[in-house]
C-alpha cells in the first residue's frame, strides 16, 4: 500500500483507486497489488461475522504497513478493501502515521497525521482530506491553526512563522481562500511592519493600513502588494501626503505638507512634481505654475511675501527666459530676459516716475543703455529747457 500526500504542505492528491476501496489519504493499494485477492501478511484479534472481519484488531500488510483499530464487515474479494470504520491507527512504510477516526475506509472525523519529516496535522477530516478546524505544525516550527477545506487553508485562520531559534518572527491572522490570504486580515512582518486590511489571492489588495518599521503610516488603497489609487502617507517626521498613487509611487493629483510647513498642491508623476501645481511656502512666498522633474519649469507666477511679483518662464526652479518682475518697494517694472535667476540680455525697466530705460543686462546688472525715454510730464522732454 501507499498513501498519497505532500509531506510539506499537507495537500492530498487523489490517484487511481478502485470503486469500493478505502482511498483517501492513506491505506491505498498500489496497482501492482491488485489481484484475485487483496493479500495481507497477518492479522491479530480480528473476529469474523458471516465470514467478514468485524470488530477491533490489527492487520499487517506487505511492506510492514499496518492498521490497528476497528473494522466493519471487511471483505477480501477482488478489487475490494478491508472496510476500516471507527477509531484506528495506521502506520505506513513511508514512516507516516495516522491516529483517529475512519468512515467506510477513509479518514473522516477527527485525527492526527504525523508525517515522516515530523510535520503534523491535528484536526478534522472529511472524506480523506483536511476539512474543518485543525492545526498544522511544520517540522521547522511554523504553525497554522484554523479552518480547512479540501486540504487547503480556507476560512478563518492564524499562521505563525518562526526563526531558527524558535521565536515567532511573522504572523498572519485573518481570512483564507483555497490556501491563500484572501478577504480581511492582519500581517505582522519580521522587520516590524504591520499591515491590516483587504487581501486578494495572497496579496495586499483593496483598502488597508500599513505601519512601516520606521513609524510611517499608509492608509489607503492597494493593488497587488503596491500602493495604488487614493491614500494618505503620514511620515514620522510630521510630513504628510494625501492623494493618488500608482505602482507604489505618488502619481496623479495630491497634496504634500512638508515638515517645515511648506505645502504643494498639484500633479505628480513617479513621485515627482510634474504638470500643474502650487507651492505655498511657510514664509508667505508662493509659486503657481508648471513643473517638470520635481522643479518649477515652464510658465509660472511667483509672489513674494514682501509684495514682489515675477511672472514668466522658469527652468530648474529659477527665472529663465522671458518674464516680468514687479518691485513692490519702488514700483519699478522690469520686462525682459532672464537667465538662471538673474536679468540677462535685453530688457526694459519702467521707473515709477514714468521714465523708461532700455538696455542690455548681464549677471543682473545694467551693462549697456540703449535708450532712455522720459515720462510724458518730465521737463526733460522740452528741447528748449
Amino acid at each position: 500500500m501507499s498513501e498519497a500526500g505532500n509531506a510539506y504542505n499537507g495537500q492530498i492528491k487523489e490517484t487511481r483507486t478502485p470503486a469500493g476501496s478505502k482511498g483517501g489519504v492513506v491505506l491505498r493499494a498500489a496497482t501492482a497489488q491488485f489481484g484475485h485477492y487483496l493479500k495481507y501478511a497477518s492479522e491479530t484479534g480480528l473476529q469474523k461475522l458471516d465470514g467478514l472481519f468485524h470488530g477491533k484488531g490489527t492487520l499487517v500488510y506487505a511492506g510492514n504497513e499496518r492498521y490497528e483499530g476497528e473494522f466493519e464487515s471487511a471483505v477480501l474479494y477482488l478489487l475490494r478493501w478491508d472496510r476500516i470504520h471507527g477509531q484506528g491507527i495506521a502506520v505506513f512504510a513511508s514512516g507516516n502515521r495516522y491516529e483517529g477516526t475512519w468512515e467506510n475506509g477513509r479518514i473522516h472525523g477527527y485525527g492526527t497525521l504525523t508525517y515522516s519529516n515530523k510535520d503534523q496535522y491535528d484536526g478534522e477530516w472529511h472524506d480523506g482530506k483536511m476539512h474543518g478546524r485543525g492545526t498544522y505544525r511544520y517540522a521547522e516550527g511554523d504553525v497554522y491553526q484554523g479552518e480547512w477545506r479540501d486540504d487547503k487553508r480556507h476560512g478563518k485562520g492564524v499562521v505563525t512563522y518562526v526563526s531558527a531559534r524558535g521565536s515567532v518572527v511573522e504572523k498572519f491572522e485573518g481570512d483564507w481562500v483555497s490556501g491563500k490570504m484572501h478577504g480581511h486580515g492582519k500581517y505582522q512582518y519580521a522587520d516590524g511592519g504591520v499591515y491590516e486590511g483587504d487581501w486578494h489571492d495572497g496579496k495586499m489588495h483593496g483598502k488597508g493600513v500599513y505601519i512601516f518599521p520606521n513609524g510611517n503610516t499608509y492608509d489607503g488603497e492597494w493593488l497587488n502588494d503596491m500602493k495604488e489609487g487614493y491614500g494618505t502617507l503620514t511620515y514620522q517626521n510630521g510630513e504628510k501626503y494625501d492623494g493618488f498613487w500608482k505602482a507604489d509611487k505618488v502619481h496623479g493629483k495630491g497634496t504634500l505638507v512638508y515638515t517645515y510647513g511648506d505645502k504643494f498642491v498639484g500633479d505628480w508623476v513617479d513621485a515627482k512634481k510634474e504638470g500643474e501645481g502650487e507651492l505655498i511656502y511657510s514664509n508667505g512666498d508662493r509659486f503657481k505654475g508648471q513643473w517638470a522633474d520635481d522643479r518649477a519649469s515652464g510658465y509660472g507666477v511667483f509672489v513674494y511675501s514682501n509684495g514682489n511679483r515675477y511672472e514668466g518662464q522658469w527652468l530648474d526652479d529659477k527665472r529663465h527666459g522671458r518674464g516680468q518682475f514687479v518691485c513692490a518697494e519702488d514700483g519699478c517694472i522690469y520686462d525682459g530676459e532672464f537667465a538662471f535667476g538673474r536679468k540677462e540680455g535685453r530688457g526694459v525697466l519702467k521707473l515709477q516716475t514714468g521714465h523708461v530705460l532700455s538696455g542690455v543686462w548681464k549677471q543682473g546688472e545694467l551693462a549697456q543703455v540703449a535708450e532712455f525715454v522720459f515720462a510724458n510730464d518730465s521737463p526733460w522732454k522740452n528741447p528748449d529747457l
